[in-house]
């Protein structure tokens, strides 16, 4: 279980790399993205083991723009990491 946050637990801290190449690696992942101002209930913080900023940066994202935001760049984070062909 991933919760999406952009302040996330340093000790939980996963980076958008690591997601994508476990990915590659036929791991699968489940993303709690929270809705509205309020975000995620606290009590899920401690039960997910990764804490995921797709921004890198802190950045705070509207619900359906984080929704979009995450997959698209995991998915480019993951073209890239495929040999050329």
């Amino acid at each position: 279980m991933v919760i999406t946050t952009s302040k996330p637990d340093p000790k939980r801290q996963v980076t958008p790399v690591k997601i994508a190449e476990e990915t590659l690696h036929n791991r699968s992942f489940l993303f709690l993205v929270g809705l509205g101002h309020k975000g995620l209930p606290k009590e899920l913080f401690e039960r997910g083991k990764y804490h995921l900023d797709i921004t890198s940066k802190g950045l705070s994202l509207e619900t359906c723009t984080a929704i979009g935001a995450i997959p698209a760049h995991l998915a480019g984070i993951m073209k890239n990491m495929q040999p050329k062909k």
